[in-house]
């Protein structure tokens, strides 16, 4: 017997449970988000970092993870609501 092998994998909000910090985490993101300018896509990698490492990300490491993941802020707001 063989066990099929998955060539994709794809999670779509995939928190089966939010936890009081988390919770708040994104609800603030949310309202930050919501009054920032959205020629700023640096804004959620670095908000995000801060909040949850409590340490900015640096310049070269942002522009990279905006190539990788070029969402924009209006749209990490649809993925937060869900």
């Amino acid at each position: 017997m063989t066990i099929p092998a998955f060539k994709k994998f794809m999670l779509i909000n995939s928190f089966s449970h939010l936890d009081n910090i988390l919770q708040t985490i994104l609800q603030k993101s949310l309202e930050v988000f919501k009054d920032c300018p959205q020629n700023l896509p640096e804004l959620p990698f670095n908000y995000f970092s801060v909040m949850v490492n409590s340490k900015d990300i640096p310049s070269e490491i942002i522009k990279k993870k905006i190539e990788l993941n070029p969402i924009k802020i209006s749209g990490r707001m649809a993925i937060i609501k869900g």
